[in-house]
């Protein structure tokens, strides 16, 4: 996820369709705010004083319709909720938000992924931030770019993010979640339990690895800040 200022600028020209951040008009206008992040405060929600850029992505499962930008002074428009994003059709759409720390390096210190309609007029929508993810492994194979998923496919559904991943083989499969990023630091206290779908769970939650049996469907990671949580399906 350390790649994600990479991945999701290259998401821009999968866009299909254009919008633009604070541009009103047309039949729909969506506000987003993210609360705690305007005054600074974490409580009861997982919003890291680091961030210092954002993202805001506007998708239907694989399909980018929306990529919103905001870094430097761009950054105030986020923190103080006055992003907005017109002009998308009607419809159900999943919003993503990606948080930044951009110093000393770009590490994802926030995500969420959020189901919201828009109707005609104006929405506002608030969105609660999670970890960012550094690091999930399959098979020891890593899998963290889900933004742009090579060798496997990714949905975003709901509070979901869903990465299909093709099995070892008959034996059982290695599932490992090494990092969630938060304010710099691990953040492994907000990770709930995970739990195998379709099977008991398995596996040593302080090393953050789990062996996922091969008559099982994969393994779910939640996350306490509901703001979203992972699904690897293993088929």
């Amino acid at each position: 996820m350390k790649r994600i200022i990479t991945i999701i600028t290259v998401l821009a020209a999968l866009s299909v369709l254009t919008t633009c951040s604070g541009v009103l008009g047309g039949d729909t206008m969506v506000r987003i705010t993210v609360p705690g992040l305007d005054d600074g405060t974490a409580t009861g929600r997982l919003v890291s004083d680091d961030a210092t850029e954002g993202y805001v992505v506007v998708l239907k499962k694989d399909k980018v319709y929306s990529l919103n930008n905001f870094d430097s002074d761009a950054f105030f428009q986020l923190k103080g909720g006055n992003v907005v994003i017109a002009n998308l059709p009607l419809g159900d759409y999943i919003f993503g938000v990606v948080l930044v720390d951009g110093d000393p390096g770009e590490q994802v210190v926030g995500i969420a992924v959020k189901e919201f309609e828009v109707k005609s007029g104006l929405n506002s929508y608030w969105i609660d931030v999670g970890p960012g993810i550094s690091d999930i492994r399959v098979n020891g194979l890593d899998y963290s770019d889900f933004f742009k998923p090579e060798g496997y496919t990714a949905e975003f559904a709901e509070d979901t993010i869903i990465l299909n991943v093709n099995r070892n083989g008959s034996s059982d499969d290695v599932v490992q979640l090494l990092g969630a990023t938060f304010g710099g630091s691990e953040a492994a206290p907000v990770l709930g339990t995970p739990t195998i779908i379709g099977g008991p769970t398995d596996g040593d939650p302080a090393g953050g690895s789990y062996d996922v049996p091969a008559a099982s469907n994969g393994i779910r990671f939640p996350f306490n800040s509901g703001a979203y949580q992972i699904r690897v399906i293993l088929k």
